[in-house]
């Protein structure tokens, strides 16, 4: 059976970069779910989806200016920070996710989430399980933005 081509590239430990295909009878939704779930924090920390420039394959990507649009995960599968990146008329957002809570935007980080050797602070209700992550990367596969669910929290750049 012939493949599609793919329309999206994951990027593993920011080095890493492969498109995003079903594989050994899984769809590409699986085949995400399950890259998600290997996420441990220390030899597989961070994870990058992105959709590829339309009609393009990954060998024609120039990835020093692309991707420009992403969703991307860091820790591991009891604790992870998720950040999106959108273009709005050329102008890069940048945002960490949170679960949406009445009351804590304004709060201080006071939650650590590490990786490789790294921390990231962030705030409680920002902290996110492997399947939960799990979940927004599959929404945002199948739509090219995180569900209505979650809340963001917009990062200077």
């Amino acid at each position: 059976m012939r493949r599609l081509p793919a329309t999206h590239a994951i990027t593993v430990n920011g080095r890493a970069t492969g498109e995003l295909q079903g594989d050994r009878g899984l769809t590409p939704q699986q085949h995400l779910r399950e890259v998600v779930s290997r996420l441990e924090g220390v030899a597989f920390y961070a994870l990058c989806l992105w959709a590829m420039p339309p009609g393009q394959r990954l060998a024609d990507v120039d990835l020093r200016r692309w991707p420009q649009e992403y969703l991307q995960a860091a820790g591991s599968q009891e604790r992870m920070t998720l950040e999106v990146r959108r273009l709005v008329d050329d102008e890069p957002f940048q945002y960490v996710l949170g679960h949406r809570m009445w009351g804590g935007a304004a709060a201080a980080p006071d939650e650590v989430i590490r990786w490789n050797g790294h921390t990231t602070a962030v705030r409680r209700f920002e902290v996110f399980t492997g399947v939960e992550a799990a979940d927004v990367f599959s929404h945002y596969l199948a739509t090219g933005w995180v569900p209505e669910s979650v809340g963001l929290r917009h990062l200077p750049l």
